[in-house]
């Protein structure tokens, strides 16, 4: 489908807007532009301007309210909406990101991812999305398809996929009994660390105690060892001659000794 603008005698036939592709429309748009030999930049954004909706106009407003004195209105017009839609894909991307798998078949989960861009899924990088829906998978499944990966349509990949997940034996679900005893392990095994923790503490705090009592411990020998000693005291006489010693100088205990 396509809208025919009058300009002058001359006219042209532009494409309709494509909300998931506004690079190609604006790559034809330009294209009719350059035969039509039109130039100015106003006359490109008036153009342009008529043939976008309304909805789209209305995400790029700052554009439309600064056209009248701005010196390339039509490049500032086409910027914003090419960066709106590369905004657009940027959170898409996201969202795409945070999808899982589950208890879903690959198709399931690849319908979705679909679902999700809407009519952007045409214009979103296709190898990108591609490998958004491959890391998604079990790591195993990706392993088996790996050979095939990006060799085949994707959803050719993800019947393949599904068809690894269906030849792969369910897990056996645990019993009322095996829950019972993984609770009791569980609650052993906290017991054991309690009593760890509790000892711990103990010791801890034991070697706290030891520590503040150190530096009395320590003073106390201290003035142990330094209190003076009351050994005899012997004038130089009565060591020089002993009883025979004629004179004496106090104090003397030779007397005493003796």
């Amino acid at each position: 489908m396509s809208v025919e603008v009058t300009q002058g005698v001359a006219s042209f036939c532009a494409p309709t807007f494509v909300s998931h592709n506004p690079t190609v429309w604006f790559t034809i748009l330009e294209c009719n532009f350059k035969i039509h030999c039109i130039t100015s930049s106003l006359k490109k954004f008036c153009h342009a301007t008529s043939l976008l909706p309304f909805d789209v106009l209305s995400q790029v407003s700052n554009a439309i309210f600064n056209a009248s004195t701005s010196d390339s209105p039509y490049e500032d017009l086409k910027t914003a909406i090419l960066s709106h839609h590369e905004a657009s894909l940027t959170i898409l991307f996201q969202m795409l990101s945070k999808e899982e798998l589950g208890n879903e078949k690959p198709s399931d989960l690849l319908r979705r991812m679909k679902r999700l861009l809407g009519d952007k899924y045409e214009s979103f990088d296709k190898e990108r999305f591609s490998r958004l829906f491959y890391q998604r998978l079990p790591l195993d499944i990706q392993q088996s398809l790996f050979s095939v990966k990006g060799k085949i349509p994707l959803d050719d990949l993800a019947k393949l996929a599904d068809d690894f997940m269906a030849s792969i034996p369910a897990a056996p679900q645990p019993t009322a009994s095996d829950i019972s005893d993984k609770i009791q392990q569980l609650t052993a095994f906290i017991s054991q660390l309690a009593l760890k923790v509790n000892a711990l503490e103990e010791q801890l705090h034991n070697h706290k105690c030891q520590r503040s009592l150190s530096p009395w411990h320590h003073h106390h020998r201290s003035r142990s060892r330094s209190s003076p000693r009351h050994s005899p005291v012997v004038c130089y006489y009565h060591k020089r001659f002993g009883q025979d010693a004629r004179h004496c100088t106090k104090p003397c205990t030779f007397q005493d000794l003796a």
